[in-house]
């Protein structure tokens, strides 16, 4: 199991960190949580989210499930801006991802310059 959740990572990580990482595993135990812990981190140094490309597609993913899930589901029957058809749930999942993309990485600059401004007043 332990080998399994280590090629998770990527072979640069792999190459630097397993006899580590291994050693903590070994340690630590193999309880659900400590398995759902690797596995999340795992994809996440896989993926790199801070490539914009990489960010876009999970954000086009995430907003195009949610919407499919909201809307099998029953969560949108009284909305008027449902999308109804395949097409327009796709152009829907790209519009809002696409502003995730771009309004994430703002409100984060924002937050450190305001965090830096309360820091030196």
């Amino acid at each position: 199991m332990i080998r399994l959740l280590v090629r998770l990572y990527p072979r640069w990580w792999r190459e630097r960190y397993e006899a580590e990482f291994t050693e903590v595993l070994e340690s630590e135990g193999m309880s659900p949580r400590v398995v759902a812990d690797v596995f999340v981190h795992g994809v996440r140094v896989r993926l790199d989210l801070r490539r914009p490309v990489v960010r876009s597609c999970a954000a086009v993913a995430v907003v195009a499930v949610a919407t499919w899930y909201a809307t099998t589901h029953g969560y949108t029957d009284n909305l008027l801006w449902v999308p109804r058809t395949v097409g327009s749930a796709i152009l829907w999942a790209i519009v809002v991802s696409g502003l995730l993309v771009v309004l994430v990485p703002f409100i984060r600059a924002t937050a450190r310059r305001v965090v830096r401004i309360r820091r030196i007043a």
